[in-house]
């Protein structure tokens, strides 16, 4: 029988920059959410209670401090490419490489294996902004803001050469992607593979859809505890707001190591 295991893990959240860090961020009772940055946007012009239309009926979310951080130069990827890339691939592309240091991999080492890549995402804000003007939409943007683009940046970047996808199942995106991880690596179609998940909530718009719905709690908060048998509510955080969590799988056949 072959099993898989998780060799390595990559995280990056709201109040925690890696794996460790949110554990304790959980094991101290926090949920990382924070009212909105004002670098983001203005909260209190989006702000109504009673959450009517293109409104939000909370100031808070969860949000990174330094998602736009990010050296292109040592990915090899030229500086117009950068800035035209949706931040939720830079992000991808960063976890991807911690991934495999977690897993006492190198990552260049990497290049030419079958390795398969497959993450859930469910928003491409950055391309809705930036492709609303044609005027100024260039080959960049134009070809590398893809849903598709979020798997295949770490495979080209990295050169891995097994399966790359990318599945949008709403909430359940990141348990597609390592369940269809997980198959191919039963499968024999890649020898290891990377599966994790990227969402961003980069301006109000997107934000401002939930409340008719009754999705956002108006307190900005998510309660989820052993008295309560259900989360209180959701708040828009985007597991990080510009998040992205990695997981490195590798197939190996146990019995030989007995």
């Amino acid at each position: 029988m072959t099993d898989i295991a998780i060799v390595g893990l990559d995280c990056r959240f709201p109040q925690a920059p890696n794996a460790e860090a949110l554990w304790a961020l959980l094991m101290d009772g926090g949920d990382g959410i924070t009212e909105v940055p004002a670098q983001r946007w203005r909260a209190d012009d989006f702000y109504d209670p009673e959450g009517g239309p293109g409104t939000v009926n909370n100031r808070s979310g969860g949000f990174l401090s330094d998602a736009d951080a990010f050296d292109p130069e040592f990915f090899g990827i030229p500086p117009r490419e950068a800035e035209a890339m949706d931040p939720q691939q830079r992000l991808l592309l960063q976890a991807a490489w911690h991934a495999f240091e977690d897993a006492t991999l190198d990552p260049r080492a990497q290049a030419g294996s079958n390795t398969g890549v497959y993450v859930g995402v469910m928003a491409n804000e950055w391309a809705n902004l930036h492709l609303s003007d044609y005027a100024k939409i260039t080959p960049q943007l134009g070809s590398g803001n893809g849903y598709f683009m979020t798997a295949n940046r770490i495979s080209y970047q990295l050169d891995l050469r097994g399966p790359s996808m990318a599945v949008d199942t709403a909430c359940s995106s990141s348990l597609v992607a390592v369940h269809m991880a997980c198959a191919a690596l039963r499968a024999g179609e890649c020898d290891q593979a990377l599966a994790g998940v990227s969402t961003s909530s980069s301006r109000p718009p997107s934000t401002s859809s939930m409340p008719r719905p009754g999705c956002p709690h108006p307190t900005g908060g998510a309660s989820p505890s052993a008295s309560m048998p259900m989360a209180s509510a959701a708040v828009r955080a985007s597991p990080c707001s510009r998040c992205a969590v990695w997981m490195t799988l590798s197939a190996t056949d146990f019995r030989s190591m007995r």
